[in-house]
């Protein structure tokens, strides 16, 4: 049985956090090197960029779990089903800017699409044993 409607759904939600993820991050980085040489403020420079990285790996995540439907439809919609979950933490806040809106389209893709990997039965008539 073909899953190509959560492949495809999966992979445009993957896709657009990944790229706002990693603008996110670089984004994070940037300012994590200001933060870092202010002299009170130094540590919080380097938890600023930790949480933009643990963001790029979660959006990553995502689109791994898009790849591996057709191999794993379980495993592959809890992936995208605990990305999008944990990226709409990040989507919510940010919702005023430009980014937060692109990011919580893709994490209302990715829960979809994780939602029907996990409970889209096979078809017992075109299934191969």
């Amino acid at each position: 049985m073909g899953r190509t409607t959560e492949l495809i759904l999966g992979l445009i939600g993957g896709i657009i956090n990944t790229l706002f993820g990693l603008i996110i991050f670089i984004l994070t980085l940037v300012g994590g090197t200001f933060l870092a040489a202010l002299p009170f403020i130094g540590f919080g420079g380097g938890l600023i960029t930790l949480l933009g990285l643990i963001l790029l790996i979660v959006c990553v995540l995502g689109l791994v779990g898009a790849c591996i439907v057709r191999r794993n439809h379980t495993a592959a919609g809890v992936l995208m089903i605990i990305s999008g979950g944990l990226l709409l933490f990040v989507a919510i806040p940010t919702f005023l800017a430009v980014i937060g809106i692109f990011m919580l389209i893709g994490c209302v893709l990715l829960i979809i699409a994780g939602i029907m990997a996990c409970v889209k039965k096979p078809d017992p008539y075109t299934s191969q044993p």
